[in-house]
């Protein structure tokens, strides 16, 4: 089988599995950064991309808006679209790389590939960010965290200022889709140090210019954070249940939420749409 072929199998399984998704109801956050907000219900002038840190977020859902008003299942099928883009990026990137280790032959890397991104397409852990509507965001900034991986590739093997180019102009994207596309230039480097160089100073002294550039995103995402206005950084849109939450109660209980995440990652069981983690308190607890 093709590489097309695999990507058919993609789009069909993730079609069959989220099918039902799309006439999902409002919930949660839906209602205040979505039906509540007025400036999404004009595409210009953008008043949408003012005073908050993911403004191409709001851009998908203003053009959401314009297209099909408050009908979901336009909203909902966008995301589906976006999961499906993600898959297959998966696919195409996992593929690339394989390719590159030599004790794997080609059409290994492809079964392999396809297996990774099906699994991953269709884990249930996925299911809240693809039905949950506001969700989108996660899908965005993976959507640009992947494209961007994915062109840093192209530009290696091609030797393009092009894609280097596009490489940067992504990674960008991707800060004004979700903060946490604050780890992409570090894992481009780490990315070449594994596959393409032989150190990390190597790495970086063969593409100085292009890791100087990727960084600048980093300036442009402090720039959208300090201008936001929109509560997207409180403890309630973390994920926490208190009031007050301490950077140094925040560095404790994170690391209990990644080690449930990761086993939820290899049994997807019980899956719960909110955990409502309690706040570590002190290093005893």
């Amino acid at each position: 089988m093709k590489s097309k072929h695999f990507i058919f199998l993609i789009i069909l399984s993730t079609c069959a599995v989220y099918y039902n998704s799309l006439n999902a109801e409002w919930i949660y956050d839906d209602s205040k950064y979505i039906l509540e907000n007025v400036n999404l219900r004009t595409l210009f002038p953008p008043l949408y991309i003012y005073g908050n840190s993911r403004p191409l977020l709001f851009l998908t859902l203003a053009i959401n808006y314009a297209i099909s008003g408050y009908n979901i299942v336009g909203y909902h099928l966008v995301n589906v679209i976006l999961h499906q883009c993600n898959a297959i990026l998966f696919f195409v990137i996992i593929k690339s790389l394989l390719i590159n280790i030599k004790a794997i032959d080609k059409q290994k890397s492809v079964l392999l590939a396809f297996a990774c991104s099906l699994l991953w397409a269709l884990h249930p852990i996925n299911v809240n960010v693809v039905s949950y509507t506001w969700q989108r965001g996660e899908e965005l900034f993976t959507l640009f965290y992947l494209m961007c991986i994915f062109s840093f590739i192209k530009s290696v093997k091609n030797n393009s200022m092009v894609w280097k180019s596009i490489t940067v102009l992504v990674c960008f994207a991707g800060m004004a889709s979700k903060e946490i596309m604050v780890s992409a230039p570090i894992f481009i480097l780490l990315l070449d140090r594994a596959f393409y160089s032989n150190s990390l100073g190597h790495a970086f002294r063969a593409r100085k210019y292009f890791y100087l550039f990727l960084s600048s995103s980093w300036f442009f995402l402090f720039f959208l954070i300090n201008s936001s206005s929109t509560e997207f950084h409180s403890n309630k849109a973390l994920g926490f249940n208190s009031i007050k939450c301490s950077p140094f109660e925040y560095m404790i209980t994170m690391p209990g939420v990644y080690l449930q995440y990761f086993r939820l990652a290899i049994i997807p069981h019980p899956l719960c749409f909110d955990y409502d983690w309690q706040i570590v308190k002190d290093i005893k607890s």
